[in-house]
This record gives C-alpha cells, sequence and structure tokens, in this order.
C-alpha cells in the first residue's frame, strides 16, 4: 500500500510537467505540487515513517556537534591567519589567501578526532529525551546479569516480563514456557499482574512453534498472513493470539533448543518497534534463555531429589516396620532352641544336636545382621542414641576383647592386646565405642585364616587415642581400599555372608565421636585399620612397661 500512495504522489509532477510542455495552457505546477504534498503526507503518516521525537534527538545531538566542530575549526583558522599573516577568507584577485585544501584537511582530522565524542553527546541527548525509558533500558541490561544465580523460574520469569513490558513502553507482555507435563507452551508470566493470567496454549506441533524452533529472528503480526508456513493455524491458535494481541512474537533458545517464547503487544505510542530495540531484545533474550534454561534443569534435578528423598524414606520404614516384624518371632526361636536343648540333652556330635546348634547360630547370625541393619538405618535418619562420657578405656578394652573370646577360640586363633599400663580417661559413649571395636575384631576374625593371629593396641598421640585392629590375612586389593566403607560393599573373592554394613557403621560412629578412620593393607601381607577419637583430659604419665594379653 506504502508503494501505492508513493507512485500515485509521482504521477502529479509528471502530468505538471506534460501540462507545462504546451504554453498555451493553464499552469498547473501549483496543484501538482500540492497533490504531491498531500499524498506523501498521508503516506507518512499512515505508515509511521515520520518520527518528531526522533528528528528533534538526531537533530539536537547533530547540532550540539555542529558547534564543538565549528568552535575549534574557527579558532584554528584565526590563529593560522594571525600566525602567518594569511587572509582566513580568500578573496578574488588576492594569493596570500588560505588554500582550499587545508579547509578540506582540517575538517578531516576534526572529523576523526571528535568521532569518540559523538557517541557521548548522542547518548547524553537520548537521556534528556528519554529519561524513563534509558533508565528502564539500563535495568533491563542490569537484571539480565543480577539474575544469572536465580533458580525460581516462576519469580525469574515474571520479573523479566515486567521489567520488559516497562522498558519497551507496550501494553502488553507474555512469556510462554514448556508445559513440564505435554511440552505444550504455556503462559508462565503476563505484565498484567492486576489481571489473571490468560489460559491459553500453543502446541508443540504448532506451526508458529515450528517455525520458530527451525528458524532465527522474530514473527511479526503482519508475516503470520505472509509465512506460508503460518497459513497451517488453527483457528483456536489464531484465537488465543488474537486475544493477546500479539505484535512481535520473540524465540527464546538455548544451545540451538526452543526453551520459550515471548509475545509482545503494540507498543503504547503506535509506533513500530525500532532496530534498535530489536537488538535490545536479542541481547536479553539470549540471556535470558540461559538463565531460563539452568533454572528449569535446578527444577528437574529438585524434582528429583525429593522423589528419591520419599523413596529412600519408604524404603527406611520398610526395613524398620519388617525389622521390628521379625523381631518376635526370632526372640521365640531362640528361646525355643535354648530350651529344647535344656528339656533334650543330646550330644552335640549327634544329628539332632548338631542340627540344634545350627539354629541357635542361624538365629543369633540373624539377630546380629538384623541388628546392624536397624543401626545404620539410624545413623542415617540421626536417630541413633549417642550418650558420650568419662570413661576408662583399659577396662572397656577388657570388656570387648573377652566378648570376642568365643569367636576366637572357634578358629583357634590369638589375639594379641597391647596397651600402655596407664592410659588417661576417654571421652566416648561405651555402647557405641565397644561397637566400632568388636566390629574391626569381627572383620578380623573373618578373613583370618584359622590359626592366625590379631593384634589390638592402643596408645595416646597428640591428645587422641589411636587404636589399631591387625590381621593376617589375605589382605585387601589395592583398588578396593577406598570402598570397604561404604555401605553393603563386601570385598570380592572373599567368602562373606553378611550384609556389608560393619565397616559403614564403625566410621559413622568413628565420626560420632569427632574421630577418623583408615585402612592399611598389602595384598598376601594383612590389613590394619586404626582409629582415633580425642581423649577428655591431658595425657598422664606412663608407668611400666606394655602388658601382654593372649586370647586363644
Amino acid at each position: 500500500m506504502l508503494d501505492n500512495y508513493l507512485a500515485l504522489a509521482m504521477v502529479f509532477p509528471l502530468l505538471e510537467g506534460i501540462v507545462e510542455t504546451f504554453p498555451s495552457l493553464y499552469p498547473t505546477s501549483i496543484f501538482g505540487n500540492i497533490m504531491f504534498c498531500l499524498l506523501t503526507t498521508v503516506a507518512i503518516l499512515r505508515y509511521h515513517l515520520w518520527d518528531t521525537n526522533i528528528i528533534i534527538r538526531k537533530g539536537t545531538a547533530y547540532l550540539l556537534m555542529s558547534a564543538l566542530v565549528a568552535i575549534p575549526y574557527v579558532g584554528i583558522i584565526l590563529l593560522f591567519s594571525q600566525v602567518f599573516k594569511i587572509q582566513a577568507i580568500p578573496r578574488v584577485f588576492e594569493t596570500q589567501a588560505i588554500p582550499l585544501w587545508v579547509y578540506i584537511v582540517l575538517l578531516i582530522v576534526l572529523a576523526f578526532a571528535l568521532q569518540p565524542l559523538w557517541a557521548r553527546v548522542q547518548r547524553r541527548v537520548d537521556r534528556w529525551f528519554y529519561r524513563e525509558r534509558y533508565d528502564y533500558l539500563k535495568a533491563l541490561k542490569q537484571f539480565s546479569k543480577e539474575t544469572q544465580s536465580v533458580v525460581d523460574r516462576k519469580q525469574l520469569s515474571g520479573s523479566f516480563v515486567q521489567l520488559v513490558n516497562q522498558a519497551l513502553r507496550i501494553s502488553g507482555c507474555y512469556l510462554l514456557l514448556p508445559s513440564p507435563l505435554n511440552s505444550d507452551f504455556t503462559v508462565e508470566s503476563s505484565s498484567e499482574p492486576g489481571n489473571p493470567v490468560p489460559q491459553f496454549s500453543l502446541s508443540s506441533y504448532s506451526p508458529l512453534i515450528q517455525y520458530l524452533r527451525h528458524n532465527n529472528g522474530f514473527i511479526y503480526r503482519r508475516d503470520l498472513d505472509v509465512i506460508p508456513q503460518l497459513q497451517a493455524l488453527t483457528a483456536r491458535d489464531k484465537e488465543s493470539l488474537e486475544e493477546v494481541k500479539g505484535e512481535l512474537y520473540v524465540p527464546l533458545k538455548s544451545r540451538g533448543e526452543l526453551i520459550g517464547v515471548l509475545i509482545l503487544s503494540q507498543k503504547l505510542s503506535q509506533q513500530p518497534y525500532s532496530r534498535e530495540e530489536e537488538e535490545l531484545l536479542v541481547t536479553i533474550t539470549n540471556q535470558m534463555a540461559i538463565n531460563l534454561e539452568n533454572a528449569y534443569l535446578y527444577d528437574l534435578e529438585r524434582q528429583g531429589r525429593v522423589r528419591l528423598e520419599a523413596l529412600h524414606e519408604q524404603r527406611n520404614e520398610f526395613i524398620l516396620a519388617m525389622s521390628h516384624e521379625l523381631k518376635t518371632p526370632l526372640t521365640s526361636m531362640k528361646l525355643a532352641s535354648e530350651m529344647l536343648a535344656e528339656e533334650v540333652k543330646l550330644s552335640p556330635g549327634s544329628p539332632p544336636g548338631k542340627l540344634l546348634k545350627n539354629l541357635r547360630l542361624s538365629a543369633n547370625s540373624l539377630e546380629e545382621r538384623m541388628k546392624d541393619l536397624l543401626d545404620f538405618l539410624k545413623l542415617q535418619t540421626s536417630s541413633l542414641e549417642f550418650e558420650p562420657g568419662v570413661e576408662d578405656i583399659k577396662a572397656v578394652l577388657k570388656d570387648i576383647t573377652s566378648s570376642i573370646h568365643p569367636l576366637i577360640s572357634a578358629k583357634k586363633q590369638t589375639l594379641m592386646v597391647e596397651i600402655p599400663d596407664s592410659l588417661p580417661p576417654v571421652m566416648m559413649d561405651r555402647q557405641r565405642f565397644g561397637q566400632i571395636l568388636l566390629n574391626l575384631l569381627s572383620n578380623a576374625n573373618k578373613y583370618a585364616p584359622t590359626g592366625g593371629e590379631i593384634k589390638l593396641t592402643a596408645e595416646v598421640r597428640d591428645s587422641e587415642l589411636m587404636v589399631k585392629v591387625s590381621d593376617n590375612g589375605a589382605g585387601i586389593p589395592l583398588d578396593e581400599q577406598d570402598l570397604v566403607f561404604k555401605p553393603y560393599y563386601r570385598v570380592k573373592k572373599q567368602p562373606d555372608r553378611s550384609l556389608g554394613l560393619g565397616l559403614s557403621i564403625a566410621k559413622s560412629l568413628v565420626e560420632l565421636h569427632s574421630g577418623k578412620i583408615w585402612l592399611d593393607s598389602q595384598p598376601g601381607k594383612g590389613s590394619t585399620f586404626s582409629f582415633t577419637i580425642p581423649v577428655a583430659g591431658q595425657l598422664g604419665e606412663r608407668k611400666g612397661p606394655y602388658f601382654l594379653i593372649v586370647d586363644g
């Protein structure tokens, strides 16, 4: 239509020229000029080709720059004429005037010298004319930097939409993001906080979404009737887009993937979007797309973590419930086997005696595994009872070696305990400390060969009690030594029917005592587990030599 207006306007000057070639005809030049100006004015106003603000803004900048150029230019000319006694303005038939090339060179030099000043003058004029909008644009750029650490997608999209709406002074702004349910693009935020968010969506297979996904650049409202791929828009999609009065459709892409669509309504000034505004939108939406994708990934990670925590809690509750359910029949089995052994005098070597013995051993083994499992779950849920107090470490070690004696004797092993004659008191939970040591000694008993040696030592170093449990078993391969303290892990190529929780529980209990535990092992030469915990007071004077306890 614009071409039609301009073509029609050009017809009148042409007709005027034809008429003027015939002097006998009435002069019509004034009418042709009037019609040309009238049609051109209508075209300018109808298609917004005239922006008074831009003309005044640019004109002011040019005026200021002209003054800045003219002042030094005239000053240099006058200085040059005074120094060299040459006429500044050439006169006819005078040879002492400044040559024309001097003026040209001077203008070129000033143009290049004042070029950096031009941008500063233009920015200053822009702030005079668009102070409020300029501040919004500046805030928009600052917003893109500040929101890089925001992970709440709702908060991020809401703030972004409001700021874009205020910065560009538009009647409406809507951000569409993929729905986690069906991947359709739904309105996440709008620039009308007082009104409900429009409830419409665009299918991921919508022609508009597909076009934005596979093409770069913006889509204007007028393009919906021009681009062939968009002719397949459904009536429902067209009604939705009419509802929000979308004028400009901006894709938000990250790593080439479409993650959102920004729909901008018409500007309040009724002016078209300028090239400067389009470039600003490209910069901001690119950064915003990265922020939105990060927020989306964070949300997925958070939801996954919540689901895993729920499953983990359900698993723990199930194990606790099953352990309590099994505890009653297990206790009954143990009591029944003990009563049967007392009631019926069976020879330990007879088949019924062996069966009864296996029954008692299996019941005790199952009870120990259930106890380990319950302690492990309590450690994970921070519900394990822990009551530290000052204890005599020598008495504690004697009690523990006595309790492990039956297992040592069953494999004809030797347990050597070496501790100083006097040790300072230690802050510990007596029950949990005994559990640590029993786990380590049971582990050594399990992997040391029949007739092998197990060694327990204790001493104080740097206000810490250090305890070591060594065996002369097969040792642990180097590639598995970092894994032995993990829950449910069992060393490969070694017979073990346990749950693999003993060392993990021992590590957790040592850490409850503010200590640390580690392993030293050489394949074929045995293993040494060491741990430290703080003592309760200062190290007292050692009296006497080390003493040796031998069990076996």
